[in-house]
């Protein structure tokens, strides 16, 4: 098992994961998991900021990064059920999950996942910037609108770099993937279950116009534990423009986990 987790730790064998700084000694993990079109890229400055004691692994979806050439997958379930094998070796420690937007659907889903084959759930549920699981959705279905109307979305939500919307090419070879993710979010069927056993801290914006701030506290009934909330500035992707509020933020949270699990 020491050999198996060093090889992950170390990014040799494990596709789902990408590891900015390993840290076999970390006394927590920290799962982090990207927005729709997002790689695990947009977490590679965290690993080297976050403290000693954690040890940060972005999801990396297939179709992106180092998984370029895989063909990308269109439903979360599909997701889930592939990604909680693989994360199952790494549950050996205290950990938490990370997900902005329909990253934090995935990572719902996953804790849901684990739970159903009875594997240690997550400390902690870090929610930035989605609607509750269990909202109706809002707005149009958007995955499979004509190009021109589709980039004009990507646009509108300013996730995407403009240099990647004004290149044709470029974006031509991309869209398959990032429609892959935003028919994931598209299609996402919530089945009502028990609340999970974690804690869980909500990251919003005032200023985010696809996340009403009520919508983002009804997570709250998704989680038998603590319940808090921090307000940024910025917009939808507050994740970018205020990055070091954000991890400062995370840390926190991380080291409460810490102060609780060792006392």
């Amino acid at each position: 098992m020491a050999d198996h987790l060093t090889q992950i730790q170390t990014n040799t064998v494990n596709r789902w994961f990408y590891i900015p700084k390993a840290n076999p000694a970390a006394k927590i993990r920290l799962f982090c998991f990207p927005y729709a079109g997002g790689s695990a890229a947009i977490f590679k400055d965290w690993g080297k900021t976050l403290g000693p004691d954690v040890e940060l692994l972005a999801i990396q979806l297939p179709g992106r990064g180092a998984r370029l050439g895989e063909p990308p997958i269109r439903s979360i379930s599909a997701i889930v059920s592939n990604l909680a094998m693989a994360m199952i070796p790494l549950l050996d420690r205290p950990y938490a999950f990370f997900g902005h937007s329909n990253g934090a659907l995935i990572s719902y889903e996953l804790a849901k996942e684990l739970r159903r084959q009875n594997e240690t759930g997550p400390e902690h549920m870090i929610v930035s910037a989605k609607r509750a699981a269990q909202l109706p959705r809002l707005g149009p279905i958007t995955y499979d609108m004509p190009q021109d109307q589709f980039i004009q979305v990507l646009r509108e939500y300013e996730g995407t770099p403009r240099e990647i919307l004004d290149d044709k090419e470029l974006l031509t070879f991309l869209l398959p993937t990032i429609r892959a993710d935003f028919c994931m979010s598209d299609t996402y069927q919530f089945r009502p279950s028990a609340a999970l056993d974690c804690d869980l801290t909500l990251f919003g914006s005032l200023n985010d116009r696809y996340v009403p701030f009520n919508d983002l506290l009804a997570w709250t009934n998704n989680v038998s534990g603590t319940v808090t909330h921090k307000i940024f500035g910025g917009g939808h992707f507050f994740l970018h423009s205020h990055g070091s509020d954000v991890i400062s933020s995370v840390e926190q949270v991380l080291m409460q986990i810490l102060d609780r699990v060792e006392r």
